[in-house]
């Protein structure tokens, strides 16, 4: 399991002063991009520019279950739920810190492209290796 925590800041939340739902999208995408450079141990501007490789997302799916208040920070588990031959899907479930309830569950499914091509391509070994790693089965079953 992959985690990191984020503070919310005012310029993630709306009138409401809780988290703008777009913002946590942009927020995860930022935890995707520190799973590539620490787990995989390449940036991911490394992975677009000199790889030539990109993961974008094909799809979105998201359970919003209580509020992220401004101010609070939020504790980010993410791993992979299913891996496919050029596929990933990765689960973030999402906490207010040290409140007991998911704030959100969000599953992003991500393709491997050869980015001057913009064609799908199988998963690099070195990085099927990462998200097998992270697998998280086990914890998607249990919820």
């Amino acid at each position: 399991m992959f985690q990191q925590r984020i503070p919310v800041r005012f310029s993630h939340v709306d009138w409401a002063r809780i988290i703008y739902f777009p913002r946590l999208f942009d927020l995860l995408h930022g935890v995707m991009e520190d799973f590539f450079a620490e787990a995989a141990g390449r940036s991911y501007a490394e992975m677009l520019e000199t790889e030539r490789i990109g993961f974008p997302t094909v799809h979105l799916e998201s359970v919003f279950q209580r509020p992220m208040p401004f101010g609070r920070t939020l504790v980010v588990d993410m791993g992979v739920i299913e891996l496919g031959t050029s596929r990933v899907i990765f689960e973030y479930r999402v906490k207010v810190e040290n409140d007991s309830d998911w704030a959100a569950v969000v599953h992003q499914t991500v393709v491997a492209v050869n980015m001057d091509s913009w064609t799908s391509v199988p998963i690099p070994d070195d990085y099927r290796s990462t998200f097998e790693a992270f697998a998280i089965e086990a914890l998607r079953q249990s919820s």
